[in-house]
């Protein structure tokens, strides 16, 4: 503990909470009626997304961790460690899977400051080298409860609680931005650009290998790429760095191996795209803007030209059969530059919420530990 963290004390999870408090048992009426928390519940850490309607005879057997609102619940069981939430509001009762251990502050300790130290990448750290079981690796609420951490007055954990629950109501609203402005995206790309399927009568219909020239450049090892230099594009983004490039100027690269074949990409200039990824070179901008075909590609997908179930690829030639609805020029322009607006927005957005957790993660560090300390 710092000098600075006076009045601090190191306390065990298990002496200031309990672990596990409620259960149903075994002899409960089968027509008891609850929601049900799993795994499938926690959309991402910290928050659960609901519940499942069940009823004691008809819920799967691990449902046996009787919650109230604002418990803890934390995940057990690999992989899923960073799995945790606060139990929501709810009108009927709650149970949890016994895959969760549940969590409840007692009188003199802040449940949201519990749950900001449960967050915390210390508890997970805590927990992963006391995984065991090798079909199904997992901890023990004793695990759980032998969590020590410095814990400060009451009122001060109350008020540490509040400067972290407004970090996170800020990216809860920058997430649910990016996430309005997304939907934005997909319904204007929809309404600007014609689906290939079902054109309107007269619309001038173009093969993808009538506006570009899909190529395969040749495909680097892991152990060619180099620790700077130009970037490198496979199946997976960005994959690391090579001695050269295959592009001067951007282009447009449609994943045509793997699990994420088909994602279309804009590749910035001076990049290398391996054989992983299907370059459309020699675009004919006389006939098509180049943005403009890159979010009618995001807009309906090139679906059609995979081929395999094992291991899905696309081919030169399967691109071949990817029809475009091509409204005049003018018309391209003005859809590009109002989905490009849209693009920068979203971009602008990442930017200012990854910066806001970069800040999360200092400001909590140092209000947890007692390095700064929150006036009173």
């Amino acid at each position: 503990m710092s000098g600075e963290a006076r009045e601090w004390t190191t306390v065990r999870l298990g002496d200031i909470a309990d672990v596990n408090p409620e259960s149903l048992g075994q002899r409960t009426d089968p027509n008891f009626a609850f929601g049900y928390i799993d795994i499938s519940q926690i959309s991402k850490p910290g928050v659960c997304a609901g519940w499942t309607p069940s009823t004691f005879e008809t819920a799967p057997s691990r449902a046996r961790r009787k919650v109230r609102e604002k418990d803890i619940l934390v995940s057990t069981v690999r992989p899923y460690l960073r799995a945790f939430a606060l139990v929501p509001p709810s009108d009927s009762p709650l149970v949890a899977s016994t895959g969760f251990a549940v969590i409840r502050a007692r009188h003199e300790v802040d449940q949201n400051f519990l749950f900001q130290h449960i967050m915390a990448a210390n508890f997970v750290e805590h927990l992963k080298p006391r995984m065991s079981g090798s079909n199904y690796p997992a901890v023990s609420a004793g695990d759980v409860s032998d969590y020590e951490f410095q814990c400060p007055p009451l009122n001060e954990q109350r008020l540490i609680a509040e400067v972290l629950d407004s970090i996170n109501c800020a990216l809860a609203d920058a997430d649910a931005a990016i996430e309005c402005l997304g939907s934005l995206l997909t319904s204007l790309r929809c309404s600007l650009m014609s689906d290939p399927s079902s054109p309107p009568e007269g619309a001038n219909r173009v093969s993808l290998h009538d506006v570009c020239r899909p190529r395969q450049h040749p495909t680097i090892s892991s152990q060619q790429l180099t620790a700077s230099g130009f970037p490198a594009y496979g199946a997976n983004g960005q994959i690391g760095f090579y001695t050269s490039y295959t592009h001067t100027d951007p282009v447009i690269a449609i994943t045509c191996r793997g699990a994420t074949c088909g994602t279309i990409n804009w590749i910035p200039a001076r990049s290398y795209v391996t054989g992983n990824a299907m370059a459309l070179d020699d675009v004919r901008h006389d006939t098509i803007n180049e943005r403009f075909l890159f979010h009618y590609l995001s807009a309906w997908g090139v679906a059609k030209s995979i081929t395999g179930s094992a291991q899905p690829q696309i081919t030169r030639q399967s691109l071949n059969g990817i029809e475009i609805v091509l409204p005049s020029m003018e018309e391209q322009n003005i859809a590009a530059t109002a989905l490009d607006d849209i693009l920068v927005q979203i971009e602008a957005a990442r930017a200012a919420r990854w910066t806001l957790d970069i800040t999360r993660s200092q400001v909590t560090a140092d209000l947890l530990s007692g390095r700064v300390r929150v006036p009173a």
